[in-house]
């Protein structure tokens, strides 16, 4: 082989490493970093259970520190509290649109007591046809009329508490646990098939003034 050609042999080699290290180099920074789970399964199925650890509030969060008001995310586990039950919370309170500014630190997690599995039947409320096939209205007149009396669809309100367990968002770590009662009254709305019973709602305000001594304390 010539001296030329043996040298651009080795060029050529050369060139071809370089490529090929260039492409793993790519390669590795393609190789991001996979997403944390959602935020979704952050709150234990029961109440009793621990928070999921490794969610994005890991980087969507900040510490739970310094002066409040701590921005809250308060989250109602619907297999067991009715998906229509809202909670508002003072704005103050909320975190910021896409994950803030303010950022979220504390997670509730709110669960309808299961210690009592036979619950005291407080009293019978009415509910018309109107105006959903699979919803029935709350019939409010008092005193209710005979009309009302024979369209209604009576239904036994359970005596019912609420458990709320509450978390710093980035760790997940327990915060403290508190309970309220349920509404006194009738819920607004009873879901056909739901057999003759429903559930008091959460005393919204009780929630509210409990938080309060989370969201607004110094912390750290």
């Amino acid at each position: 082989m010539r001296k030329s050609d043996r040298w651009s042999f080795v060029v050529l080699g050369v060139g071809v490493v370089v490529i090929l290290g260039g492409v793993q180099v790519a390669a590795m920074l393609d190789e991001s970093s996979p997403p944390l789970p959602s935020r979704s399964g952050f709150c234990p199925l029961q109440s009793t259970g621990a928070a999921r650890t490794g969610t994005d509030y890991e980087e969507a969060a900040d510490p739970y520190q310094g002066n409040g008001p701590h921005p809250l995310d308060l989250v109602l586990m619907h297999d067991n509290v009715k998906d229509d039950v809202k909670v508002d919370l003072p704005a103050a309170w909320r975190p910021g649109p896409a994950d803030g500014p303010p950022r979220v630190q504390l997670v509730a997690c709110g669960y309808q007591d299961m210690v009592h599995p036979q619950p005291k039947k407080r009293e019978t409320c009415l509910y018309s046809h109107k105006p959903s096939p699979r919803y029935l209205l709350y019939t409010d007149r008092d005193p209710p009329t005979k009309s009302d009396l024979a369209k209604a669809v009576k239904v036994s309100l359970l005596e019912t508490r609420y458990v709320f367990q509450v978390y710093e968002a980035t760790t997940a770590k327990p915060l403290g646990r508190f309970e309220v009662a349920g509404k006194k009254y009738c819920p607004t709305w009873y879901e056909l098939d739901s057999g003759g019973v429903i559930s008091q709602e959460p005393d919204t305000e009780g929630i509210r003034k409990a938080l309060r001594l989370y969201v607004e304390r110094i912390a750290g």
